[in-house]
């Protein structure tokens, strides 16, 4: 039990490491950079106002 621990403990602590070192490559940042201004474009609709802005139902 103790070793398995322990194999778990450094597993950790490499991954670890290594995420913290990582970092975006100029390719991976286009394409989210893209895919923001894509979703942004998309959803032009405000929070504040309802949807259905001419249509009052009164009932």
């Amino acid at each position: 039990m103790k070793r398995y621990c322990l194999i778990l403990l450094l597993l950790s602590f490499v991954l670890v490491s290594r995420a913290a070192v990582w970092e975006i490559k100029p390719w991976q940042a286009y394409l989210i950079e893209q895919r923001i201004k894509t979703d942004t474009l998309k959803a032009q609709v405000s929070i504040m106002l309802p949807q259905r802005l001419g249509k009052k139902e009164f009932g």
